[in-house]
């Protein structure tokens, strides 16, 4: 197999979820020589790491989505911080200590008065959620961005903008990332990778039959 010199930078990319059309404008090379390496890639995992090949081909194939203890752990964390946000109903204030209350009028956002000294306070004002709307849809989201659900899905399932999906995919990682969630946000863009890479797979797959009966 020609070109020894990339497969350490092919593995490192297959193995963190980028599709093969990705690495092949990477790295440079044919398509045939990026499936061949594939091919080599899960022949050689199943035979020295039949352990790991158990868990990972069909997690790598996006047959397999169920999360690891501890994205699982993670998601929920993540999950209760967004009840806090939405559900929570009183705050002590930062000024005067009185118990603020939840201002109905702000319905689903988390925005708190206090009708002693007249403090107001809003739970999102230091996040990366901050202004972003449709609350009422987050939690939603959260479970499709981290099956690992495409923009435009995600856009169709919850009848959104193609906009407001882009824009709460960079939002929701950041806020996730400033949390500390690192194998949850790993997780969400390797099987967000991997599905891409099973559309383009798809596609190609597609493309070239339709080329051998014409």
């Amino acid at each position: 197999m020609k070109q020894i010199e990339l497969w350490p930078d092919f593995v490192a990319l297959r193995l963190t979820g980028i599709s093969l059309i990705k690495i092949k404008n990477i790295l440079g090379m044919s398509m045939h020589a990026i499936t061949n390496r594939e091919k080599a890639l899960q022949k050689m995992v199943k035979d020295l790491f039949p352990d790991l090949a158990e868990w990972w081909l069909p997690h790598h194939q996006w047959q397999d989505r169920r999360l690891t203890s501890q994205v699982e752990k993670e998601k929920q964390v993540f999950m209760s911080f967004l009840d806090t946000l939405l559900y929570q109903e009183t705050l002590d204030c930062p000024t005067c200590g009185n118990v603020m209350k939840r201002l109905e009028a702000s319905k689903h956002r988390p925005y708190f008065v206090c009708h002693r000294c007249k403090t107001s306070k809003n739970l999102l004002s230091n996040t990366e959620l901050f202004r972003l709307d449709h609350v009422d849809l987050w939690h939603a989201y959260t479970n499709y961005l981290i099956k690992g659900e495409s923009n435009l899905t995600i856009q169709d399932m919850l009848k959104i903008s193609h906009i407001c999906a882009l824009n709460w995919r960079k939002r929701f990682i950041k806020q996730m990332t400033s949390m500390g969630l690192d194998e949850l946000v790993f997780w969400i863009n390797w099987q967000w990778g991997r599905r891409q890479g099973s559309i383009k797979g798809a596609e190609i797959s597609k493309s070239r039959k339709n080329d051998q009966e014409s």
